[in-house]
């Protein structure tokens, strides 16, 4: 007989990760210079910063990544 249950791949897990702005215009410096552009604004940088986070701890295959900016 065949197992007709579908098998656990792995979990979804939504997060909201704050990169503080002197941490993505540090980034914007930091990608600037390894691209040779300067094209990269702040919130890119910030997704950036984000992703090589995710990756540091083994999260690459992270997915339905957004950015969003935040204002006091």
């Amino acid at each position: 007989m065949t197992n007709t249950q579908a098998q656990v791949k792995g979990y979804a897990v939504t997060l909201e990760v704050f990169v503080p702005a002197r941490v993505a215009e540090r980034m914007v410096n930091r990608l600037d210079a390894a691209w040779r552009v300067e094209s990269w604004t702040p919130q890119a940088a910030s997704f950036m910063a984000a992703r090589e986070a995710l990756k540091a701890a083994g999260l690459n295959d992270a997915v339905r990544v957004s950015t969003r900016e935040v204002t006091s």
